[in-house]
């Protein structure tokens, strides 16, 4: 495939992601009830200074909508990642790639704060379990699988890592000397995509993307209005 059809393609592939997501979001709004805002601890809102019943709206729907838009947000990156690989990558619960002559199992992270001291461990051990299990599969090949941690976000970083065990804190044995490349920002788009982002290929967002603003107003004015109705029924 030459580049400029290259190009076309995955412009095409990052509008069906954002698509995707709309839909995602949009099918949120519709499901969201005032119902599922009750079920939200009121007096922690009323000791934070909330007063009124749109107040209460406002910051019950944020704080649900956050979790939920994250999520819908990481599926998007998962496919945009995916099918922007270059050559191609495979999403198996994780995903591979065969680069430089070995099979990677790559754990993505939307940027550097979602990997920390008390995460760490679990991720890691994770990773190295995958690592184990598609190493079983490619003993016949003579093709090692390395490890690896790709960060959407952050500053720029390429180097590897070994996890060692503090003398003082001895947990973790298991990680021990466990090997991983750690990279972060345009250094591991160029490595999975072959650019070094994804700016270049949104052009105009599709229509359904740009409506969700006034998708979610509407969903936040129907609630206040069901809220302002429940208060009159309830006097």
């Amino acid at each position: 495939m030459n580049p400029e059809d290259r190009t076309d393609r995955d412009r095409e592939l990052v509008a069906a992601a954002l698509t995707d997501y709309a839909a995602r979001r949009t099918a949120f709004y519709e499901r969201t009830t005032l119902r599922r805002l009750l079920a939200k601890d009121v007096l922690m809102y009323a000791a934070r200074g909330i007063a009124t019943a749109d107040e209460f709206v406002d910051a019950a729907f944020s704080a649900m909508e956050s979790s939920s838009e994250e999520t819908n947000m990481g599926t998007a990156w998962q496919r945009m990642i995916k099918d922007l690989a270059w050559p191609t990558a495979i999403d198996a619960g994780d995903i591979m790639a065969e680069r430089d002559g070995a099979l990677w199992v790559v754990e993505i992270k939307a940027q550097t704060n979602t990997l920390n001291s008390s995460s760490s461990p679990q991720t890691l051990r994770s990773l190295q379990d995958r690592v184990k299990y598609h190493s079983s599969f490619q003993q016949a090949r003579h093709q090692p699988v390395r490890a690896m941690i790709g960060v959407l976000r952050g500053p720029d970083t390429d180097r590897e890592e070994e996890y060692r065990v503090s003398e003082r804190r001895n947990g973790n044995k298991d990680l021990d000397l466990f090997k991983y490349r750690y990279i972060v920002g345009r250094p591991f788009w160029r490595w999975l995509t072959g650019r070094p982002s994804v700016v270049s290929l949104l052009g105009d967002l599709p229509v359904s993307a740009t409506s969700l603003r006034d998708q979610r107003e509407q969903c936040v004015r129907r609630l206040k209005l069901e809220m302002a109705a429940l208060l009159r029924q309830r006097n």
